[in-house]
C-alpha cells in the first residue's frame, strides 16, 4: 500500500477538533501519519489548542506545525505539501467527523484505480443533508457541490466520476498534483482561500486524469460558509476571495474558443454577479481586481501552459 499523509490545517475551529481527532483515532486503517499545522492560531486559541491536542499525540503518528501567519487554506496546504513526499495526501478539515472506513476505503480506490487522481467519500451535514458529492461544472462557468443542501437518498453504492470532489476531505494521488500543474505545486499559495479545489479539478481535467465520488463511505462535515446569494452573514474576506479566485480560474483555464462557443451563457452570469457586487459589496470588486495585478505573472503562467 502507497503512504498516507494527513494534512490538517486549524485556525480557530478548537470546538471541532475532539469529534475530528477521535474519528481518526476510529479509522480501521492507522497506517498513516498526521501532519497538523497551526495556521495563525491566535495567542487568546493557542493554549486551549495544544491542550486539546497534545493528549492525541501518544496515539495518533503526529508532528505539530506553527505558522504565526495564517496562510490560508491554499497557502498552509502548499506548505505541508512541500514537507514530505508521501505517494497519497489525505486534506483535513478541521471541522469534520471520518466514518472509520474513510481512509482503507479510499486507499483501496486510488491503489486500484491508477488514473484517478482525486476521490472522495459523500460528505453530509450534521442533519443529514448532503454537503457535497463533488463538484460540478455549469455551462456558465459556476462550480457548485453536487446536491448541496438536499436530502441524502441511500442507495447509491457505485462510485462516480466528477469534474472535481471538494477540497474538504479528498485523498489525493501526488503524482497526478504534479503531474497536473505547470509549477509542481498542490495549491496555488495566492488563493488564499475557496475555489482552490475548483482549480486543482480544472488541471486534473486538463490532464486527463480522473476525479471520483465513493458515496458508500461518508464524512460529516459542520461547514461554517454557506452559499448565499445575497451573501447575509458572509464576510468580506469570503465573498472577496471566493469571487477574486472564481475570475482566476475563468481566466487561467478558458481558452478564447470557449468564450464564443459558452459566451451567450458565461457573459450574462458574470456581469450580473458583478453589478450585484458592486451594490452590495463593491470593495470586494476593487479588492479582487487590485490584488489580481501582483498575481499577473502566475496567471499567464498558468494559463499558457493549460490553454
Amino acid at each position: 500500500m502507497s503512504r498516507v499523509i494527513l494534512q490538517l490545517l486549524t485556525h480557530a475551529r478548537v470546538d471541532t477538533l475532539p469529534g475530528l481527532l477521535d474519528s481518526l483515532l476510529g479509522q480501521s486503517d492507522r497506517d498513516w501519519e498526521l501532519k497538523i499545522l497551526l495556521n495563525g492560531v491566535s495567542d487568546a486559541v493557542l493554549p486551549e489548542m495544544m491542550s486539546t491536542i497534545l493528549p492525541y499525540q501518544p496515539k495518533l503518528p503526529m508532528s505539530i506545525d506553527q505558522s504565526e501567519m495564517n496562510l490560508g487554506f491554499a497557502g498552509g496546504h502548499q506548505w505541508l505539501f512541500e514537507r514530505h513526499q508521501a505517494p497519497y495526501v489525505l486534506l483535513v478539515n478541521d471541522d469534520v467527523i471520518c466514518a472509520p472506513g474513510y481512509i482503507a476505503i479510499l486507499r483501496q480506490y486510488l491503489d486500484e484505480h491508477p488514473r484517478t487522481a482525486a476521490v472522495s467519500g459523500k460528505l453530509v451535514r450534521p442533519d443529514g443533508r448532503i454537503d457535497s458529492l463533488g463538484l460540478r461544472l455549469h455551462l456558465n462557468g459556476r462550480v457548485s457541490n453536487i446536491s448541496e443542501g438536499k436530502e441524502d437518498v441511500p442507495g447509491r453504492t457505485e462510485p462516480f466520476r466528477v469534474f472535481g470532489v471538494a477540497g474538504t476531505l479528498p485523498l489525493l494521488r501526488r503524482e497526478a498534483v504534479i503531474q497536473a500543474s505547470h509549477d509542481g505545486q498542490l495549491f496555488d499559495p495566492g488563493f488564499g482561500s475557496y475555489k482552490e479545489d475548483v482549480e486543482l479539478a480544472f488541471r486534473l481535467q486538463a490532464e486527463h486524469w480522473d476525479c471520483v465520488v465513493v458515496p458508500t463511505v461518508t464524512a460529516v462535515h459542520h461547514r461554517t460558509f454557506r452559499r448565499s446569494w445575497v451573501h447575509r452573514g458572509v464576510s468580506f474576506y469570503a465573498v472577496a476571495h471566493s469571487y477574486r479566485n472564481h475570475l482566476w480560474n475563468l481566466f487561467a483555464f478558458y481558452p478564447w474558443s470557449a468564450y464564443l462557443r459558452k459566451g451567450w451563457a458565461i457573459i450574462p452570469f458574470e456581469l450580473a454577479k458583478l453589478v450585484f457586487l458592486l451594490v452590495t459589496k463593491p470593495r470586494a470588486v476593487t479588492w479582487a481586481f487590485s490584488t489580481s495585478k501582483a498575481n499577473w505573472k502566475t496567471l499567464m503562467a498558468k494559463r499558457h501552459h493549460f490553454v
